[in-house]
């Protein structure tokens, strides 16, 4: 063993145990890798480094190549694909190579391995000097280390992806059972109210009848508010929602929404002030109508609150407009989920019609201006809705929405 030899084999037996320790703490990141390459780097004299993983279940390639010489990178990926080519018979191949570069030898030590539908591969290059059998054990324990870590973040990815799916399963089924449930309700009213109406053997007061028929059209409202609202879902989720982008006054929308709520709940007070008039953004007035609906009616149902105030106020580039309640207030642990789809808590709430998705219908039309939402409460004391809506989108978001 030459002196130069025996250097490398004290500077292996020195810094082994630091650079495994390193590499058992390494994530799956190319930061890490990146601090990882430099400290091999400098123990090895490398110039290249190239680690290729392609999972084929997850149709995924990643490739992490350091060094500078650009033309040794491309000779790195030539090597690895000829020894990826010939690992399709064995579970693990490596070898040497040694390729002219400038006038420069550079040596080569590639690695490859294919269990299953998972590959990778790594390839080492350095100017000058091949490489020593303890260095290609070192290789080989490092590519181990690697591979072993890498297997074991995708077999979590995996496993996190099928409980997400059982997940979603599971509440695509807790969804069918509560909306069939929910739709039986005003159903079934009307079902009966409607018999009830066409027995022969009573004849019903003028009175009686009206009342029968105000439930029916009550009911009849709440269906067709729990059909709009699925449709809308639907909409939102395959990318088929389309804005249409006009120039509209804010204070305007919310004295839609007043006058559409005292038709809907005559008892409820709706009080607007602006301190900024006219308000004008570029927006959809339909749907940020709706949305803005959407909000009240969660007052109306959730709250039992009969006032109601909107607040607007300028600020540079859009507006913030607050809907605010003195209803009982929304749960601590709820805040963190009202805007989900299909968020419900019955219990708070007993005996009231929806499917959980107003709120998160309008979240999803206040984004898709560019704006945002968000809630503060007070369990006894109410709820406060704060939205800002700006001006106009960008032109970027119009053509992609309008």
């Amino acid at each position: 063993m030459d002196a130069q030899q025996e250097g490398q084999a004290k500077l292996h037996t020195d810094n082994i145990l630091e650079l495994l320790q390193f590499l058992n703490q390494l994530n799956n990141t190319e930061e890490d890798y990146a601090r990882f390459w430099h400290r091999i780097q400098v123990l090895f004299n490398l110039d290249i480094w190239l680690v290729n993983f392609a999972n084929y279940h997850l149709d995924e390639e990643i490739n992490i190549c350091f060094g500078e010489d650009s033309e040794c990178k491309e000779r790195a990926y030539q090597q690895l694909r000829r020894l990826q080519v010939l690992v399709d018979k064995e579970s693990r191949i490596d070898g040497d190579t040694i390729e002219k570069v400038g006038g420069n030898d550079y040596y080569e030590y590639a690695i490859a391995e294919r269990v299953s539908r998972t590959e990778i591969g790594m390839v080492y290059t350095r100017k000058g000097s091949h490489f020593s059998p303890v260095e290609k054990q070192l290789f080989q324990l490092i590519f181990s280390i690697t591979n072993t870590k890498i297997r074991a973040s995708i077999y979590e990815y995996i496993e996190n992806e099928l409980n997400s799916i059982q997940n979603e399963r599971l509440s695509q089924y807790n969804f069918i059972s509560g909306i069939t449930h929910d739709l039986r309700n005003p159903l079934g009213c009307i079902k009966g109210y409607v018999t009830t109406l066409l027995r022969d053997d009573v004849q019903w007061e003028v009175q009686v009848q009206k009342q029968f028929l105000e439930v029916i059209n009550t009911e009849t409202d709440h269906l067709e508010g729990m059909i709009t609202n699925l449709l809308e879902t639907s909409r939102l989720q395959s990318g088929t929602y389309e804005l249409k982008y006009e120039n509209v006054d804010l204070y305007v929308i919310l004295e839609q929404v007043k006058s559409s709520n005292e038709i809907r709940h005559p008892e409820m007070d709706v009080h607007i002030f602006a301190q900024d008039r006219p308000a004008f953004i570029f927006a959809d007035q339909k749907k940020l109508t709706q949305a803005i609906l959407n909000l009240v009616e969660n007052a109306w149902k959730h709250a039992k609150s009969l006032e109601i105030w909107f607040k607007i106020r300028k600020e540079n580039n859009g507006f913030w407009i607050e809907v605010e309640d003195r209803g009982e207030g929304i749960p601590v642990e709820r805040l963190n989920t009202i805007f989900e789809r299909f968020s419900r808590t019955p219990e708070f709430s007993p005996g009231n019609h929806g499917v959980g998705l107003g709120l998160y219908i309008s979240k999803q039309i206040i984004e898709r201006h560019q704006g945002s939402i968000q809630v503060s409460s007070t369990p006894g004391e109410g709820t406060t809705f704060s939205i800002f809506i700006p001006k106009a989108p960008t032109q970027k978001l119009m053509k992609e929405r309008g």
